[in-house]
């Protein structure tokens, strides 16, 4: 699985079929209208997330990104959030993340964020939902979180 998910990221780069998930832009456009910072934190490489960002106009919603390689430690590790609070200048305390990898949910969890789980290949474990703040079928369903704490 783990060879088709990087061949099918491969081909998607290179013909430029990168596109938003269920619910991202609507999202984006909410908390970006509700003046909520937001940071980007990938463990893909800088120039996989700048590219991707171009293609989706996407840099305007974020006001921090961290690529992979910017931290010395990947996820599990709680070092990529704790860099991307540090740059937008809140407290990991206060910070939300979407999740769709265990080890994503582990790295948020470590750095103390509250961690929203958004499965994408395969459902997440029972352990790992023990660490969640909340898990969402889909981006679609964001929106309705964020309104309790407006």
């Amino acid at each position: 699985i783990e060879n088709f998910v990087t061949e099918q990221r491969r081909y998607a780069y290179e013909n430029g079929e990168i596109k938003y998930k269920k619910g991202a832009l609507e999202l984006l456009n909410f908390l970006k209208q509700n003046n909520i910072k937001m940071g980007l934190a990938s463990g893909s490489s800088r120039n996989s997330v700048d590219h991707h960002l171009n293609l989706l106009d996407a840099f305007k919603y974020f006001d921090a990104t961290v690529a992979g390689k910017e931290v010395e430690n990947g996820k599990p590790a709680p070092d990529i959030f704790l860099l991307t609070a540090e740059k937008m200048g809140v407290s990991p305390k206060s910070c939300f993340i979407f999740e769709d990898s265990p080890n994503g949910i582990k790295a948020g969890y470590n750095a103390g964020m509250k961690c929203i789980g958004v499965p994408d290949i395969a459902p997440f474990s029972d352990e790992i939902r023990k660490l969640m703040f909340s898990e969402l079928e889909d981006l679609s369903q964001a929106i309705s979180v964020f309104k309790n704490y407006l």
